[in-house]
């Protein structure tokens, strides 16, 4: 499949996704910020706000850094595979898909500012600061140390998206291999299948990091706590903490990636 193809495939796919699913991840990042855990409380306050700012508010960030992001990932991923492929010395096996995918998805956190912008929009206590993402964006900018602002939580990023990436593969096709051969055959059902089962175990093993990279992001004012500090804090809360917001999470996921790997499968054998 030509480069090109899987660049586009992965922006049409990723739109879809992102678009439909965009609210119930809304509601997981909430209840990561919340000191309280409780659904109804946070479920409470996103309905208090409103049906567009509940629908809209902090959709673009998520929407361009999916859409460069998982492009740029699978694009990234098939380079990498083909390049290790043309060296000689590596056959297209387990550990050199796993390899090339800790690379793509280790490039992928460049795009952490996109990060930054939408947790300090979910972020209730900001909505008054900030309208918008723009009027985030440009805040961030006039600061003193713009690029450490924006750049914040690069850490937990880059620990999350290459072994998840990676996981995620693995997962997906050996799950792909154990479906039935009529579910084989339909590109879209296999993809959306295999893809969200293997998003919803690796949602759960590398949980607790985005946790931690919400909790760090979502600072405007003061010192900036470090990757661990943050973890020590989050976690002083109580380990269940840690994974606030898992259920609408783990939904969230598998319907996204279901629908964004049931369409790339789809678009890509096309």
């Amino acid at each position: 499949m030509p480069v090109f193809d899987s660049y586009s495939s992965g922006v049409v796919a990723a739109s879809v996704s992102t678009l439909l699913v965009f609210p119930v991840f809304k509601l997981s990042e909430r209840q990561q910020l919340s000191p309280s855990d409780l659904r109804r409380s946070v479920l409470a306050s996103l309905r208090a706000e409103g049906m567009r700012a509940m629908l809209l508010r902090g959709l673009i960030p998520p929407l361009l850094q999916r859409l460069v992001c998982r492009s740029l990932m699978y694009g990234n991923y098939e380079v990498a595979l083909n390049q290790l492929q043309n060296v000689g010395l590596c056959r297209k096996n387990r550990s050199t898909q796993s390899a090339a995918a800790l690379l793509a998805g280790s490039l992928e956190a460049v795009l952490v500012p996109c990060e930054r912008v939408q947790a300090l929009l979910v972020d209730p206590r900001h909505n008054t600061r900030f309208p918008h993402a723009f009027a985030v964006l440009v805040d961030l900018v006039r600061r003193r140390n713009a690029l450490h602002e924006l750049y914040l939580g690069f850490t937990p990023v880059l620990l999350r998206n290459g072994p998840s990436f990676a996981l995620y593969l693995c997962l997906k096709d050996s799950t792909a291999e154990q479906l039935p051969k009529i579910v084989q055959q339909n590109a879209f059902l296999a993809g959306a299948f295999s893809g969200g089962v293997a998003s919803f175990l690796t949602g759960i093993v590398f949980y607790p990091i985005n946790t931690i990279k919400m909790n760090m992001q979502a600072q405007i004012e003061g010192e900036h706590l470090g990757f661990l500090t943050t973890t020590r804090l989050v976690a002083s809360r109580g380990i269940g903490h840690l994974y606030a917001g898992l259920g609408a999470h783990c939904m969230g996921s598998v319907l996204s990636w279901a629908i964004f790997q049931g369409l790339y499968q789809l678009l890509k054998n096309r």
